[in-house]
């Protein structure tokens, strides 16, 4: 087991190992960092070996060096020296392994050898070693690959001793996130401002991941739990909501940490969506209104209007500009309601363009509706009315104005164009 924190890429693993020249002999292990929970074996993975050239053939393991094998300063020199050979391009003399070698890399010295694997099939004579998984393998160097077939066999001093090593990054490669799953969640009139993000998650690596840390965008929830834990090669959804601020318009990101059992960071994945756009339903919707001239008082007009409320209806519709009354309750149900009448005190004199020969008088307003009649707005929408002009003269847009007489009500009629939505 290797302490926690001490697992650091740059750092190697290294086992020092020698034999008496008789019968068999190999390394075989398995190695847990106990923070991450990973685990690597012997006769698997990066392991490089580098054959010192000095032969130590002490048989009792208890003994002091030099008769029970070389002291720590020898082996940190002679890690020194392998990294000079290895360095200077294999430039170890003849009797050592010439640097560090593997599998691939060899300076024609000899290489790193992989043997037979801890269970049954085991040669005659090696047996299994119960506390080690079946699945490591006996290794050793081979200081004459093209006459030796397995140095492992036993006799002969194959540049002992050698020195062993395994770079300490055992993070494993980062699981894969495929292209997300956008969609729009719908608020209770039109878009909410937010979206499901759904992303398949294909574990990768050699250990199991149990959580995902989302940060981003007011990402909900901030932590996944993985029940049971994501084991290596399988893949799962992962389903998070994002909300982005008003200044994102187009695309969102959203960061995922995956964790391993034991809180061990293993990486982060930067995931980029785009944001689609999410069709809004009409706020409100106005099919027809009436508007009539007060008598005696020109600048003043009472309003009637057809009002489809949001469905299933209720709460209470909030009007701007002076209108009075400016709140309306909204009865349960979603059926088509008459609104009025309503006064207009001050209404904007009326307008006439010379150029379309047309006589306007319009009113806007604000429209909110609102659950409760205070909070939680729903949705709001600019409103516009054509009203009758009562007989006050029309403002010219540039010359003096002309037409038809103006008239004293309106009825019938729908909003000014596209204002009711």
């Amino acid at each position: 087991s290797i302490p926690a924190g001490q697992v650091l890429p740059g750092h190697y693993l290294y086992v020092a190992a020698y034999s008496d020249d008789s019968v068999r002999q190999g390394v075989l292990g398995t190695f847990l960092d106990t923070l991450s929970g990973v685990k690597v074996e012997t006769g698997a993975g990066p392991w490089q070996v580098c054959a010192t050239g000095d032969d130590y053939d002490g048989r009792d393991l208890t003994e002091v060096p030099p008769n029970g094998g070389p002291s720590r300063d020898t082996i940190n020199a002679d890690i020194s020296k392998c990294n000079a050979w290895t360095a200077a391009g294999g430039s170890g003399p003849a009797t050592t392994s010439g640097g560090w070698v593997d599998q691939d890399i060899s300076f024609g010295l000899g290489e790193i050898y992989y043997g037979s694997f801890n269970d049954s099939s085991a040669p005659a004579g090696w047996g299994q070693i119960s506390c080690i998984p079946a699945t490591a393998r006996w290794m050793w160097f081979n200081s004459d690959p093209d006459t030796i077939a397995d140095p492992t066999a036993g006799g002969g001093n194959h540049k002992e001793y050698l020195i062993f090593r395994l770079p300490m990054d055992f993070t494993p490669t980062c699981p894969t996130v495929n292209e997300p799953i956008v969609e729009c969640i719908p608020g209770a009139l039109g878009p909410s401002g937010c979206y499901a993000v759904t992303v398949s998650v294909v574990n990768s690596s050699t250990a199991p991941v149990d959580t995902v840390l989302v940060q981003g965008h007011g990402a909900s929830p901030s932590v996944v739990t993985l029940n049971p834990p994501l084991a290596p090669g399988d893949a799962r959804s992962i389903s998070v909501t994002i909300c982005p601020d008003q200044s994102v318009i187009a695309a969102g990101t959203a960061s995922l940490t995956f964790v391993f059992p034991g809180m061990f960071a293993c990486c982060r994945q930067e995931v980029r969506f785009g944001l689609p756009e999410c069709p809004s339903e009409p706020c409100v919707n106005i099919p027809t209104y009436r508007a009539e001239c007060v008598p005696g008082d020109a600048n003043a007009i009472d309003l009637w209007f057809e009002f489809d409320p949001p469905p299933g209806g209720g709460g209470f519709l909030h009007m701007g500009g002076g209108i009075e009354p400016d709140l309306v309750p909204l009865p349960l149900g979603d059926t088509n309601l008459v609104i009025g009448p309503l006064h207009i005190d001050n209404a904007p004199g009326p307008i006439h363009d010379i150029t379309t020969r047309v006589t306007t008088r319009k009113w806007c307003t604000m429209f909110y509706v609102t659950p409760d009649g205070d909070d939680g707005t729903c949705c709001h929408k600019r409103v516009c009315f054509d009203l009758p002009t009562c007989g006050l003269p029309a403002t010219p847009v540039a010359s003096a104005p002309g037409g038809s007489p103006p008239p004293t009500t309106l009825e019938g009629a729908t909003p000014a164009d596209g204002r009711s939505r």
